[in-house]
């Protein structure tokens, strides 16, 4: 086709585009199938290339304001929630060609960096080829074991749950929950310091709503984890590692973790504002910074050392109040957080420390 002809949209959803009008008739009969749930959608935000390992990623087409919706999308399959994949390989198996390879785009290589992750994915492969020999359907042969592997890293990386009931939007963890894929939303990224929010309606349409203004061509980025800016950098990457399979390196994770700020060890200062390092610029990991005095020391400096240990014990007493919860030891559970707060408070001046009540 000729690069300078302007391409044809169509006129329902406006969200595909034809050289000719010879093309679109050709695709009609798979368009639409999904044509009036693209209709129903609102897309403020394009698709490019990031030019880094993240690959292709949402930008802003244009402006928006704070609660603005950036984007509306319907779910491209709806799925059973669990741990099984069956469902997901029936209902993707069921789905158009053109929905298919719309899911099978938004995968995204990920190369094993750690023990862990290796033996997580082995893991995996032994519950694919289960369930695959499980597996019912007469298409079956279209889902081979490199298609089931993406569609499985797919799922775990980008699926939502939503709850079918009512007319609120609720967004789950968990429950009888349904899952569903998204094109487009499969493409706007992790951060740990997000700029939009998301529901879902109990139909399964997905929405993000701007949480600050954004400029146009401005990266969307969205928390593939709750309580964001309650947990230490440590926590986050733990998370997103064994629940997503990547290591975070958003700007603020590369920034100092200011969920975690330490007394400095300078006799001269003592102040509660000394942050770990992220790898952004000079400020490198494993290294404290006084944002007071200006004093920087290792991770191997006594005092630091000190306050890592007992941030460490008030986490392994928090873990036993939760065993005490799940026991039914509710008393014994309060007495023990009562008394758990007053030494973090005795122990943490700084409000901004994530174990401050």
């Amino acid at each position: 086709a000729d690069g300078k002809k302007k391409l044809l949209k169509c006129i329902r959803c406006k969200s595909v585009q034809y050289h000719s009008r010879d093309c679109q008739k050709t695709h009609y009969p798979q368009h639409k199938k999904i044509c009036r749930q693209l209709g129903a959608s609102f897309v403020g935000v394009e698709v490019v290339d990031s030019g880094t390992h993240l690959g292709r990623v949402a930008i802003a087409k244009q402006d928006f304001s704070t609660g603005d919706v950036v984007l509306s999308e319907a779910p491209a399959i709806v799925f059973e929630g669990g741990n099984s994949y069956i469902d997901l390989f029936v209902k993707y198996l069921d789905a158009p060609k053109e929905i298919r390879e719309s899911i099978l785009d938004s995968h995204h290589s990920l190369s094993p960096q750690t023990p862990y992750e290796d033996f997580s994915l082995r893991s995996r492969d032994r519950l694919i080829e289960q369930e695959m020999t499980q597996l019912e359907h007469k298409d079956k042969s279209l889902l081979t074991m490199d298609i089931a592997r993406k569609l499985v890293s797919v799922c775990n990386l980008n699926a939502h749950s939503y709850l079918p009931i009512g007319g609120k939007q609720v967004h789950v963890n968990g429950g009888n929950e349904k899952s569903a894929l998204y094109v487009l939303a499969s493409k706007v990224e992790h951060s740990c310091a997000p700029n939009v929010t998301m529901n879902i309606t109990e139909l399964g349409m997905l929405e993000y709503q701007a949480q600050l203004p954004l400029n146009k061509g401005e990266r969307i980025t969205y928390s593939y984890m709750s309580g964001i800016y309650r947990h230490p950098r440590s926590d986050r990457r733990g998370f997103l590692q064994s629940n997503k399979n990547f290591t975070c390196h958003c700007k603020r994770c590369s920034w100092f973790d200011e969920c975690n700020p330490f007394k400095c060890p300078d006799p001269g200062c003592g102040e509660q504002a000394m942050f770990e390092g992220g790898g952004s610029g000079r400020y490198q990991e494993s290294t404290y910074y006084c944002m007071s005095c200006k004093n920087e020391v290792s991770d191997s400096n006594k005092t630091i050392q000190s306050q890592i240990g007992m941030c460490a014990t008030f986490e392994r007493r928090l873990a036993e109040v939760q065993s005490m919860l799940q026991t039914g030891d509710l008393n014994k559970a309060k007495v023990t957080c009562l008394l758990i707060h007053e030494d973090i408070v005795a122990h943490h001046t700084s409000q901004l420390h994530w174990l401050y009540p």
